[in-house]
């Protein structure tokens, strides 16, 4: 019981997190000028879903047992279910912020990145190689941002990245 009075917290500092990250990145890149469409960015929004959907009817039938029986095991389950359901939407949230080039540089998940600090760009067929000009923690190596986009989007991504960055 004790990990479940933990991760309720933790689940909302992270729906928090992404909140401010979501403020802080509009106000310091401006507007979002083209979401990424990578390959499998759709199906896994789907699949995310469907697991909280399940989680979703799973934890409803806790609740009425818990209500019926009124044992507080159920109780726990259905705190289990409310931190799975959290832990999807979060993840769905991030899938959709996964990739946006935007009006001062790029955001992904985990980083974002003015356009001063990129070198270039270099695309093959639909994927796409973002260098960075910063050296990785782990291996010292200058970083990179890679993506798989449809092939619908290649053409508006290349006249984007044209108007900031040199193709390598």
């Amino acid at each position: 019981m004790l990990f479940y009075k933990i991760s309720i917290p933790v689940l909302f500092l992270l729906a928090f997190a992404h909140i401010y990250t979501s403020i802080r990145n509009k106000k310091e890149l401006g507007d979002t000028k083209l979401r990424i469409n990578t390959e499998y960015r759709n199906l896994n929004m789907i699949i995310w879903g469907f697991i909280g959907i399940i989680w979703i009817l799973n934890g409803f039938g806790d609740i009425k047992d818990y209500f019926l029986r009124n044992q507080i095991s159920y109780l726990e389950d259905s705190i289990r279910a409310l931190n799975f359901i959290a832990l999807s939407i979060l993840q769905i949230v991030t899938i959709y912020k996964m990739g946006q080039l935007r009006e001062e540089g790029i955001n992904t998940p985990f980083s974002k990145y003015k356009w001063k600090e990129l070198k270039g760009y270099n695309f093959e067929k639909n994927k796409i190689v973002i260098y960075i000009d910063k050296k990785s923690l782990f291996t010292k190596k200058n970083k990179k941002i890679k993506w798989t986009v449809k092939k619908c989007q290649v053409d508006e991504i290349k006249s984007i990245l044209k108007q900031h960055l040199d193709a390598i």
